[in-house]
């Protein structure tokens, strides 16, 4: 997993950061181009997909491409508890060790749904591109809700 040495939190004005890629490999990510404006927004709603984890499924997800919520019918989702969503960061997947931990610990102590967002597509991009998405990545997955929500709300009519 890519080891991140510094932040852009540590020093403001960094014009590089050096990434772990494996043990002993490192790779420099450029930031002088922060605010330029040809660092466009390359995130789609295809590159974004949603896997359902519960107390009963802790292990293997199921799989949601897009906003195809269907499948949610032959799962153990309910309404009835609390949601979850756990979203990895940059240069990580729907297996990173963060996703497996967090969802683990969760599932350990609560009986929740639980929806791991993967957009790796373009968390594997540049930092920089990766940084300029997250709103979108972030709008995708409340559009994501709303559709369970609505699915919902029809299944109860």
């Amino acid at each position: 997993m890519p080891r991140q040495i510094s932040s852009e939190e540590d020093e403001p004005n960094m014009k590089y950061l050096l990434v772990e890629t494996e043990e002993g490999l490192y790779r420099i990510e450029d930031l002088v181009n922060a605010e330029n404006p040809e660092i466009e927004i390359r995130a789609k709603a295809s590159d974004v997909s949603y896997h359902y984890y519960s107390t009963s499924n802790p292990t293997r997800g199921v799989d949601i491409r897009g906003n195809d919520v269907s499948d949610l019918a032959h799962t153990d989702f309910s309404a009835s508890r609390d949601t979850v969503f756990i979203v990895h960061g940059w240069n990580d997947d729907k297996e990173s060790a963060f996703n497996y931990h967090i969802r683990e610990a969760i599932l350990s102590k609560h009986n929740v749904n639980i929806f791991v967002v993967d957009w790796s597509p373009t968390a594997a991009k540049t930092y920089l591109i990766a940084k300029s998405s997250v709103v979108s990545i972030g709008r995708f997955a409340a559009d994501f809700c709303t559709i369970i929500d609505i699915e919902i709300q029809c299944a109860n009519r």
